[in-house]
């Protein structure tokens, strides 16, 4: 086992998992030793150094823990009930109980054929056949016809299910290793059925609309993806068995339905979904926390964009610190897409120091590279909110640091000139003398739009920023006339 293997398990368990095995070991006699390393590795206690335990005692622990987790998630998914069922089944016909096991057998099989999990019901299938020996009949011969032909269609349908996940799968690792490469996906598209009509199952339906909306993103075509995600949503309510058994796929559906409707602006599906999937029952704390923190995000968007800033800063207050500090296992790109989010809505709110801790959490945490553009708006909205709050020593300080840092951008971006310009005549300006330079601003970046209408990241705040200067209006006054607009404009709208 390698060194690491034991402290990796142990990091990636969750709160409950933890506890559980803490009354877990003792329960089945797992000895003190066995806990006191177990803690010492969740402290990462370098006086006991737990990495020079002895190897036998680290095995046994790391063995101990794969037990516990398998008992904490016994009955977690269908896969799990399915594969219990089958111990279950070998233990009762080892013992020659040979009717107990059929009746296991049984509901094992109708519960398999409700969700088409073939593999399953293959194995299931070797256990009748071996079942149709051990127990009388009048009718084996008939039965091990049936069985036949139902295997050859359980075997036809899985082999449609298993070259929609091929294809899946290829589109999926080729884009990773040679993203931007559309010429194998093109192809393999080719040998997709032209719609799911003549699909046969759940699966492969979902398959088949899923490869679709992914070859579509992949190409920037959002309006298309929506056809496909939306297709998803509706074959899961048309099967609300489905989501009892995965709820967690399901909630998996809705985030990616939502953040298409997101990108293609259409908000109107979020309050239901929303509302669907607080009801979820999910089958253990952990899963819930991760749901429920994917919906915290996506309601927050729908309320951000809606223009609804009050309940967006009251889900804020409610739930941000919790979140962003209390769930350790949240991914770094989500914890950093939240955080910039409170920000913005702080920043709108024109609560500037709120903001700027939101914005200081952002820009102290560890980058990535995937995206600059980011931490780039986070530099310049700090420059900002420093502005707002009078300090205009440490602004001096921090957009020369800027400046130097995105040397590069300033030089190709023309919006970032006209910012930087902004920024330099509002430190130097009282409040009032402010508003002849926000104009200007706004003037410059109408024509830089023209020229291209792709905006950079940024846009939108730093516009209603000069906005309110030129206007002699607070921000919230203008998102409300905006709100107002909007719904103006569509009517159907509440």
């Amino acid at each position: 086992m390698e060194e690491d293997a034991l402290k990796n398990l142990i990091n990636s368990m969750g709160i409950a998992e933890r506890r559980y095995f803490s009354i877990w070991s003792r329960a089945s006699g797992g000895g003190e030793r066995y806990q006191k390393l177990f803690k010492e590795l969740i402290r990462g206690d370098d006086k006991q150094d737990p990495e020079n335990a002895d190897p036998i005692a680290r095995h046994y622990l790391y063995k101990q823990i794969l037990n516990c987790l398998r008992a904490f998630h016994n009955g977690r998914t269908p896969e799990m009930v399915f594969r219990s069922r089958l111990d279950e089944i070998e233990i009762l016909s080892a013992r020659g109980l040979y009717s107990l096991a059929k009746r296991q057998l049984k509901k094992l099989i109708k519960h398999a054929e409700e969700l088409d999990a073939f593999p399953y019901l293959q194995l299931a299938r070797q256990w009748e056949r071996r079942l149709l020996k051990r127990l009388p009949g009048k009718n084996r011969l008939l039965s091990l016809e049936t069985f036949r032909r139902e295997e050859l269609e359980w075997k036809r349908k899985q082999e449609q299910e298993n070259n929609l996940q091929y294809l899946n799968d290829r589109m999926y690792l080729e884009n990773q290793i040679l993203p931007g490469r559309f010429d194998s996906a093109s192809t393999l598209m080719e040998s997709l059925p032209a719609t799911s009509e003549n699909l046969d199952t759940f699966e492969a339906k979902i398959m088949f609309h899923f490869v679709q909306a992914f070859f579509h993103q992949q190409h920037k075509q959002a309006d298309k993806s929506f056809i496909h995600f939306e297709s998803i949503i509706k074959l899961w309510q048309a099967h609300p068995h489905r989501i009892k058994n995965y709820p967690h796929r399901f909630a998996l559906s809705v985030a990616d339905y939502l953040a298409n409707c997101h990108q293609v602006e259409n908000y109107e599906p979020f309050p239901s979904l929303l509302n669907q999937v607080r009801k979820i029952e999910y089958p253990d704390t952990d899963s819930e926390t991760r749901a429920r923190r994917s919906f915290f995000n996506l309601e927050l968007l729908f309320h951000m964009n809606k223009g609804n800033w009050d309940l967006a800063e009251s889900l804020v207050e409610e739930k941000g610190q919790e979140i962003t500090e209390g769930d350790k296992l949240i991914p770094h790109a989500l914890k950093i897409s939240f955080c910039l989010n409170f920000a913005i809505i702080y920043f709108f709110r024109e609560k500037y120091s709120e903001s700027l801790g939101w914005i200081n959490t952002v820009i102290n945490e560890p980058q990535s590279d995937d995206r600059p553009d980011l931490l780039r708006f986070c530099v310049f909205l700090r420059c900002i909110l420093q502005i707002e709050l009078g300090e205009t020593e440490l602004f001096t300080y921090l957009l020369q640091s800027a400046k130097r840092n995105y040397k590069t951008w300033i030089q190709r971006s023309e919006f970032a000139k006209i910012l930087i310009k902004l920024l330099e005549s509002c430190a130097n300006q009282p409040v009032a003398e402010r508003k002849t330079s926000a104009t200007l601003f706004l003037k410059k970046l109408e024509i830089i739009i023209q020229k291209n209408p792709v905006q950079e990241t940024g846009f939108r705040e730093m516009k209603l920023w000069s906005q309110s200067m030129a206007e002699g209006k607070p921000i919230s006054e203008l998102l409300k006339l905006e709100k107002i607009r909007k719904s103006e404009y569509n009517p159907s709208e509440p």
